[in-house]
């Protein structure tokens, strides 16, 4: 493989069309994190680049250029084609997405934060193929695992006293916050516990939007 090209594992988390041929893909990537990729002639009938396409999971190989990648090759792994059957399910997946999309800058990140915010992405978006799957609480886990790769962890004593001292939302917490990313999904909660989560939800994730701005 030349110099100037490298290889990269990594899911589609936006795609953006550039005049009436070429398409602009953000691909997170296990090891570099976020990265813009050209790829050329992508939206003809033809296109040797068909199957990248928003959610797909693949091996690309990508030409690495002064200040800019350019797509050449690529190879599905997962499509994750069942989310397209569920349109509520499809939106949930694209919130997800779009959440690493919005927060996490383009270049180089730390490679286990790369490595573990990727393996988040795929485990919820599995799930939310899963007809068994609550997606709403796919999308709250998914949030709060999120905000601790990223630094911004919920503080367990606070959310308590956010809810009259509910010790059993605590206790889901700390069980989310304490899992590892790839058995995070094995657990099932009541509606009340669920709301519960998503107020914390809501209450840290500005927190992130703050240390952006």
């Amino acid at each position: 493989m030349a110099s100037n090209t490298i290889k990269a594992r990594g899911i589609i988390i936006k795609e953006t069309a550039v005049g009436e041929t070429d398409k602009y893909l953000t691909i997170f990537t296990k090891d570099t994190g976020k990265l813009i990729v050209r790829a050329r002639g992508a939206k003809n009938a033809k296109s040797k680049y068909l199957t990248a396409q928003l959610f797909a999971y693949c091996d690309f190989v990508l030409y690495q250029g002064r200040g800019f990648y350019s797509l050449t090759q690529v190879e599905l792994i997962e499509s994750f084609y069942n989310l397209r059957l569920d349109y509520e399910r499809l939106m949930l997946a694209y919130d997800i997405i779009s959440l690493v999309d919005k927060y996490i800058p383009t270049g180089h990140i730390e490679l286990q934060e790369s490595q573990d915010i990727l393996l988040l992405v795929l485990k919820a978006i599995s799930k939310l193929t899963k007809k068994t799957a609550v997606p709403e609480l796919v999308v709250i886990v998914f949030q709060l695992k999120f905000l601790q790769i990223t630094g911004f962890a919920p503080n367990i004593s606070n959310t308590t006293s956010m809810d009259n001292n509910r010790q059993d939302i605590a206790e889901v917490l700390e069980y989310i916050m304490s899992c590892e990313i790839s058995k995070v999904y094995n657990f099932s909660v009541e509606k009340d516990i669920e709301k519960g989560l998503e107020r914390v939800c809501k209450q840290f994730l500005p927190k992130l939007e703050l240390e952006l701005n």
